[in-house]
């Protein structure tokens, strides 16, 4: 499991490097979980074409609008892109959330 925010008030997170998928037909699918005091806060993701997060896109639902979670949530994603971050913004300032993909 990999930690993409703990205890996180708003901004942006450090990227992280997506790990590889282990089987042989390299889907890359992932099981985010999001948790903690929201306090009006909605947390977005970013993922990059860089391990450096040089250039950074929105990651998108099925409909093609940005991933937004303002509520304790899970979600399925689907990418191949090397790097993600999570970042927080709207918090009135007791916002702490943790994000975990798996």
């Amino acid at each position: 499991m990999s930690v993409l925010l703990s205890g996180a008030a708003n901004g942006a997170g450090s990227w992280i490097e997506v790990p590889s998928p282990a089987h042989a037909y390299k889907h890359h699918f992932y099981t985010f979980f999001v948790t903690g005091t929201f306090d009006s806060a909605a947390v977005t993701f970013e993922i990059s074409n860089t391990l450096l997060g040089t250039v950074a896109y929105d990651l998108l639902d099925q409909a093609g609008a940005a991933v937004s979670v303002t509520a304790k949530q899970s979600f399925n994603a689907e990418f191949k892109a090397p790097a993600i971050r999570a970042t927080v913004a709207g918090g009135s300032g007791s916002e702490a959330i943790t994000v975990n993909m798996l």
